[in-house]
């Protein structure tokens, strides 16, 4: 069957994949092309959680579609049974940089002004809080005039506890949010301790809602014991450390019916301490859950919601309306038999030398001569070849002659291609996704994207990728640094030696260079951005030498290096580790010059981890 792309040679339109950011989509665009997922689903519940979500993960659309007024108008079945059982009211803060950018100078962990930032914090979750509550009534009752004595009766309760006017200078809740506009524009900045009493605003986080709302509720109908307002704070990563204590604070002591749901960057939720001294708020379901919401480029979360994108931004075209034309990924991409990598590696070689007898006498030829007299004595036992020979050695196999044949001249081989490696190289971030989607489409515009043509196109994808790791905030060059020595040295391992090995693009980081301050926080940042993975357990508790990661699958793709796990590498660093951290790198580089000084001063190399060696000489590894 033709793939659905072909439709768009010679397409002079817009792309429909132009768009990565969900902050920037009005309610209705947000809820128009959002997709339900079970990750998003199960956060309809009473703990305090914060989510840890790399950039583009999906944080905001998450937190965004938890609000009421959005959730309210979602069609798919599980989510329309949520707001119909009416216990969950989300309401959305986000603190990104204008939010922050609009709080006064003050000292660097923002210690002094606690108080203010308390103040400031409320006033705008008041205003979310109002904005969601405009909804709740008009989904309650569906008369005009029932609506506004139930409005009006909210406001003469909400206003006798924050203001100090009466309920007649209000009209509708929009008055009384601009009474908080006025309210925090007006009011000066100050220290702790200036304020002879402390105003209701600038006490504890969500204290202004906390004291209305079992006014509120009984005034909407909605039994306080069994609701739950989800307040929805985004873009956490800007918080200095005291004010995570103040969230700590009240994630440690206020439960329902108010339930924090915190997006944040990994890493960046970094101290368990709270506004009094020795007292910790505690993980682990003791006062909040560390919920990581990155997907897998795998999962069936990931597929359903790819697919959902794909067909949902192609449909906005006239060329995709009429009926009939598959607009899944697949549909738009084909496929060739089950989108494995043998399938295209098969494409490219040929039926004879694609077939699995021949990509096993091909592995056998490139293994050391002690695993073929292993393969030798197994020739009696094709389940073993298969599994220890095929499944093992052929994603090796496949990089090493692909890699070959690109080398060939202007040969341009079709191997990265179809829509599984697709997803793979996206690695489970709908933003990645939809920019790579961009650039497919581009490609599409042009000429038939062939497989040989989406290789190109990923290929070139990655590449452009992978160089903007250098400019990312603080430890960007320092991460490329590492990103480019890593994918040289598992390179050539892969490609540099006559005889294979068992390669692929995992890892683990020595001790010695995991204690330098400078390495982790750009291996940290190399995970916050999609360049690195990390286990989960290392993505809650911090970094360390038992830490098991792997490179992203675009940085596969740039150095060809097979995408699984294989044999256990351990990074370091040829210096002891006394003189790594007294002597070297005690500053992140901020120049190109800088970053090669760095990188060359720590002399990396990979080392086999204790279990592999002996592994590798163990005969009963083939």
């Amino acid at each position: 069957m033709t793939p659905s792309s072909s439709l768009l040679r010679n397409y002079t339109g817009a792309n429909p994949f132009r768009e990565a950011q969900a902050k920037t989509f009005g309610e209705d665009k947000l809820v128009r092309e959002f997709c339900p997922t079970s990750s998003y689903l199960s956060l309809f519940n009473e703990q305090h959680e914060v989510l840890l979500g790399s950039r583009g993960s999906g944080k905001t659309t998450i937190l965004r579609m938890l609000s009421y007024g959005c959730l309210r108008n979602v069609q798919h079945p599980a989510v329309k049974q949520i707001a119909e059982q009416r216990k969950f009211f989300g309401f959305y803060i986000p603190l990104h940089l204008e939010f922050m950018a609009s709080l006064p100078s003050h000292s660097g962990d923002g210690e002094e002004r606690m108080e203010f930032f308390r103040f400031a914090f409320n006033c705008a979750a008041v205003k979310s809080f109002l904005g969601e509550l405009k909804a709740i009534i008009r989904d309650t009752w569906s008369r005009p005039e029932q609506r506004i004595v139930h409005e009006v009766s909210i406001i003469r309760r909400i206003v006798k506890l924050w203001f100090e006017t009466t309920a007649e200078d209000y009209s509708n809740l929009e008055d009384v949010a601009d009474r908080i506009d006025h309210l925090y524009f007006q009011q000066q900045p100050w220290a702790d301790g200036e304020q002879p009493k402390v105003p209701l605003f600038a006490k504890e986080l969500f204290a202004p809602i906390m004291a209305v709302l079992p006014q509120v509720c009984r005034e909407l109908d909605i039994r306080l014991e069994e609701a739950n307002w989800l307040a929805c704070v985004d873009e956490a990563e800007f918080l200095k450390p005291a004010y995570l204590r103040c969230f700590n604070s009240f994630m440690r002591t206020e439960k329902r019916p108010i339930v924090l749901k915190l997006a944040t960057l990994p890493f960046k939720y970094f101290t368990a301490d709270t506004t009094v001294d020795g007292v910790a708020c505690e993980p682990n379901g003791n006062d909040f859950n560390f919920r990581s919401i990155d997907m897998s480029w795998d999962d069936t979360d990931f597929q359903v919601l790819t697919d959902s994108l794909t067909s949902g931004r192609l449909g906005r075209l006239a060329l995709y309306m009429q009926e009939g034309i598959d607009k899944s990924l697949a549909g738009f991409l084909g496929k060739i038999g089950g989108d494995d990598p043998k399938d295209y590696f098969r494409i490219e070689v040929g039926e004879t030398e694609g077939s699995d007898s021949s990509i096993i006498d091909g592995i056998v030829k490139e293994l050391s001569p002690e695993r073929q007299a292993r393969f030798k004595r197994l020739v009696d036992q094709p389940e073993r070849i298969a599994s220890d020979y095929l499944k093992k050695f052929g994603p090796v196999y496949y990089m090493r002659v692909m890699r070959r044949r690109d080398r060939q001249g202007n040969r341009n081989p079709g191997f990265f291609a179809g829509p599984s490696l697709v997803r793979r190289v996206a690695d489970g971030n709908p933003r990645r996704f939809i920019q790579l989607m961009h650039s497919l489409f581009e490609g599409a515009t042009s000429t038939q994207l062939s497989w040989k043509r989406q290789h190109y196109v990923i290929f070139e994808f990655s590449r452009r990728d992978f160089e903007r790791a250098a400019g990312l905030p603080d430890s960007g060059l320092m991460l490329d640094g590492i990103l480019q020595m890593v994918g040289e040295l598992m390179a050539e391992r892969v490609h540099g030696k006559d005889e294979m090995i068992e390669g692929g693009y995992n890892f683990s980081v020595k001790h010695a260079l995991v204690r330098n301050a400078v390495v982790r926080s750009a291996l940290e940042l190399g995970v916050a951005y999609r360049f690195l993975f990390v286990d989960e357990r290392s993505l809650f508790n911090g970094i360390t030498a038992d830490s098991e990661f792997r490179v992203a699958h675009l940085v596969a793709v740039k150095y060809w290096l097979p995408m699984r796990k294989g044999t256990k590498l351990v990074l370091r660093s040829k210096h002891e580790r006394n003189l790594l951290k007294d002597q070297l790198l005690t500053r992140t580089p901020v120049t190109m010059k800088e970053k090669e000084t760095a990188i060359g001063s720590l002399q990396l190399e990979f080392e086999l981890s204790n279990r592999e060696s002996d592994k590798e000489d163990s005969d009963e590894t083939c």
